[in-house]
């Protein structure tokens, strides 16, 4: 898996620099995931989806099989992933849409509530990143990690990103996905809650 990254410039040819460094980086000549990351907002999901943007070339790749699968990533706009998925339905076809999701999304702008379930809706893998949102909430000690990978996995995603620094949080959270019981309702409640 990577990814494309060019905030200031989403065109084909910045898709393509950025593919061959992580083909060249990666030493294959294929990625089963290649993600357009990071949109920002409505504008920049229409200079990514216009003709020789970034994604006319990442689909292109994945025509001529050096992509596999195809996403969309985004940290802090619900809006620009509608709008993702708005051209996703005139044929701008995608395999995986990324963004955060946490207890603290719940309350905010909320991918949540505003991106999951047309994702699910349309056959998207859901990809959840900062589901501890970023750490904050164990740090202040709000909740565990185990409470907050409890609530993102009880979720119709199809992967958990959970950062890992040492040998130990990998065993942890591998211990946590293999046990993994949804939070029933009311312990989603008072997670929400306290959060709030």
């Amino acid at each position: 898996m990577s990814k494309t990254f060019s905030p200031n410039d989403r065109s084909a040819e910045s898709a393509k620099r950025h593919l061959e460094g992580s083909l060249e980086r990666l030493q294959t000549d294929y990625l089963d995931l290649w993600q357009l990351h990071a949109i920002k907002d409505v504008e920049d999901v229409e200079r990514s989806f216009r003709e020789d943007g970034a994604m006319q070339y990442i689909l292109e790749m994945q025509t001529k099989g050096v992509v596999k699968h195809v996403g969309v990533t985004g940290h802090a706009n619900p809006a620009a992933h509608r709008r993702a998925l708005e051209f996703w339905d005139e044929g701008w076809k995608f395999d995986t849409l990324q963004f955060p999701l946490n207890p603290v999304d719940f309350h905010q702008l909320s991918f949540q509530h505003n991106v999951l379930a047309e994702a699910v809706k349309r056959g998207i893998a859901a990809l959840a990143m900062k589901t501890a949102s970023r750490g904050s909430l164990i740090d202040q000690g709000v909740c565990t990690a185990e409470e907050c990978r409890r609530y993102v996995l009880s979720l119709p995603i199809s992967v958990a990103i959970v950062g890992m620094e040492t040998p130990n949080e990998v065993r942890e959270n591998a211990r946590i996905c293999r046990e993994i019981a949804p939070l029933p309702p009311e312990q989603s409640a008072a997670l929400l809650d306290r959060v709030r």
